[in-house]
C-alpha cells in the first residue's frame, strides 16, 4: 500500500502550511502567489515523484548491502556480520552526507541569484549568511 501524502489529512503533524513555512525559511522571505490549493497540488506532485523513484532506491540499497557483504565475508572474520552491517550503514550515511551538501549548495545558489536579481527581503537574508 502507498503511504499517505505528507500534508494530507491522514499524515498528522505535516500540513501545507508547514511546507510553506519551510520554503519561507529556505528563501528568507514569504512565498509569493501561492495559495493553499496550489501548494497542496505542488506537494502532491512532488510526493508522487518521490514515490515513483522508490524502486530505484531499493535497488541502490540492495547493491550497497551486497557490496558491504563482499567487503567483509562471514567466513573470514568472526565479526563479519557486524562489519557488514557497519559498512552498509556507513555507505548509506555517505549518501546522506553528499545529498545534504548538494542541497545546501543549491539553496546557497538560489539565495545568491535571488539577491542579485531583486534587492529586498531576500537580498538582506542572503547577505546575513
Amino acid at each position: 500500500t502507498m503511504a499517505p501524502a505528507p500534508g494530507s489529512a491522514t499524515a498528522p503533524g505535516t500540513t501545507v502550511a508547514d511546507g510553506a513555512a519551510a520554503a519561507q525559511a529556505l528563501v528568507g522571505a514569504s512565498v509569493p502567489d501561492f495559495t493553499v490549493d496550489t501548494l497542496t497540488g505542488l506537494y502532491e506532485r512532488l510526493y508522487a515523484m518521490e514515490i515513483s523513484q522508490s524502486g530505484s532506491l531499493m535497488e541502490d540499497f540492495r547493491a550497497k548491502f551486497e557490496a558491504a557483504r563482499s567487503f567483509f565475508p562471514d567466513d573470514e572474520d568472526p565479526d563479519g556480520a557486524y562489519l557488514q552491517l557497519f559498512a552498509f550503514i556507513c555507505s548509506l550515511s555517505f549518501d546522506v552526507y553528499l545529498k545534504k551538501q548538494a542541497v545546501e549548495f543549491l539553496i546557497d545558489q538560489f539565495r545568491e541569484e535571488s539577491a542579485q536579481a531583486a534587492p529586498g527581503p531576500r537580498a538582506r537574508t542572503a547577505k546575513k549568511k
